[in-house]
């Protein structure tokens, strides 16, 4: 069983590593929506994967991962180890299993993906590295896999920014299946809410003395959306390690509303695709509609269908493609969950940590600010605006509620925009997006 699981898998991961991120291409251990990493409730539990047979119709299994926690210390669940088990004669086998270490902020620093090849014998076939600046924000990515006998580089990233919004992504990308290397740089522009309004990706063939444009995504958000590019750079350091594993095809944040794809040639951009997000009335994102361009309109040929539960919990992700004006089912992922306090350990010692809270959010005249830590004491609260640029500074105790008018340090009111909460203290140190409007 062991030899053919190892053979599957040799077939499996070159069709299944790929994806994009930031835009361009990217490898992928398994292509799913990670949409439930985004705002969690509970604890995911386990994903099962499973594929339509139209002879039987029937569903029918193929892989799932669970998911297994030492701690619940951070605002997201800290996943201890992870195992990815396929479906062979009627039963779950177990293919591999990742292994996580954090740094004390509650980063992931190192992620490494273990199989088992003879009785207690396990070479790593994927191993994942990330660093983070002072401000918890991904700086460097690399991402290895197995070739051969060797873990070699087949995706990298290297984000330099200017302020909290102003930053370039540089990529290094290694396509196996094609043999293929690539260098290309992503340009971020914000919309008027200090959203990401586009990527524009550039790539080159002489080590970056000359950008050529290849590749762009527009996007447009719903109108109840109030997230910022703050929020993404947040998301992608606490789950970039996870998102390279199991990404879907785009990593943006915020309610989208439509996503277009174009692609340089001929001097002009040419549109490919757009991705058209439906919401319901509690903002939940239901539906993703996939679309080829079709005269006079769009073709929708590729539909997800995204389901909750009370809890607000996704539990299914649902995909159908369009056959002659039919839809059929495609795959469809189910996730379970467990509610955080049920996976605390307490024989294993909590990190300590700064917890914040900030309301009412947005805020126009005033807004209440409350930092706490483990470790009680004094804590210090400062504020930044989008350039990294400090605003205002309180001193205060952990739990005091501090009232911040909008003002800088001079009593100078400031203009409506997303400004960086951050407590610190001994070094250990927490960011919240602030909100203020007119």
């Amino acid at each position: 069983m062991k030899k053919t699981l190892i053979i599957a898998l040799g077939i499996f991961l070159p069709i299944f590593l790929m994806g994009s991120v930031f835009g361009h291409t990217s490898p992928k251990l398994v292509k799913m929506d990670t949409s439930f990493l985004r705002d969690l409730h509970y604890a995911p539990a386990e994903m099962v994967h499973q594929d339509w047979n139209e002879y039987t119709n029937s569903w029918e299994n193929e892989f799932k991962i669970s998911f297994h926690y030492n701690r619940l210390d951070f605002d997201l669940p800290v996943i201890d180890h992870l195992e990815y088990y396929a479906f062979e004669d009627g039963e779950w086998v177990l293919g591999f299993e990742g292994f996580v270490e954090y740094n004390d902020q509650g980063f992931i620093t190192n992620l490494y993906v273990q199989l088992e090849v003879e009785p207690d014998q396990f070479v790593n076939f994927i191993e994942v590295y990330a660093e983070y600046d002072a401000q918890n924000r991904l700086t460097i990515f690399k991402g290895y896999q197995k070739e051969d006998e060797e873990l070699e580089l087949n995706f990298a990233l290297d984000i330099q920014y200017n302020n909290w919004y102003d930053m370039i992504v540089y990529q290094y990308i290694y396509d196996s299946w094609e043999e293929n290397e690539e260098d290309a740089k992503v340009v971020i522009e914000l919309d008027d809410q200090d959203r990401m309004a586009v990527q524009t990706v550039y790539v080159t063939d002489d080590g970056g003395e000359e950008w050529y444009l290849s590749d762009k995504i527009s996007i447009s958000y719903h109108p109840q959306d109030t997230s910022s590019i703050v929020d993404y750079i947040d998301y992608i350091s606490r789950l970039m390690p996870l998102l390279y594993l199991f990404g879907d095809d785009s990593m943006n944040y915020g309610m989208i509303s439509e996503e277009y794809f174009a692609y340089w040639d001929d001097d002009s951009w040419h549109t490919y695709e757009k991705h058209v997000y439906e919401y319901n009335s509690l903002l939940q994102n239901i539906k993703i509609e996939e679309c080829w361009p079709s005269y006079p309109d769009w073709y929708n040929y590729y539909s997800q269908f995204l389901t909750y539960d009370t809890h607000g919990n996704m539990t299914e992700i649902l995909g159908k493609y369009n056959e002659d004006g039919t839809w059929v089912p495609d795959d469809k992922l189910s996730i379970s969950y467990i509610p955080w306090t049920d996976v605390s350990d307490e024989h294993i010692p909590a990190i300590d940590r700064v917890s914040l809270q900030a309301y009412p959010q947005p805020f126009a005249d005033q807004i209440n600010l409350i930092a706490e830590s483990k470790a009680g004491g004094a804590i210090s609260i400062d504020i930044f605006n989008l350039k990294g640029q400090l605003v205002r500074s309180f001193n205060a105790v952990s739990g005091q509620n501090v009232i911040w008018d909008g003002k800088d340090n001079r009593g100078k009111n400031l203009p409506s925009s997303v400004y960086l909460m951050r407590a610190n203290q001994d070094g250990i140190s927490a960011n919240k997006k602030i909100i203020k409007l007119k």
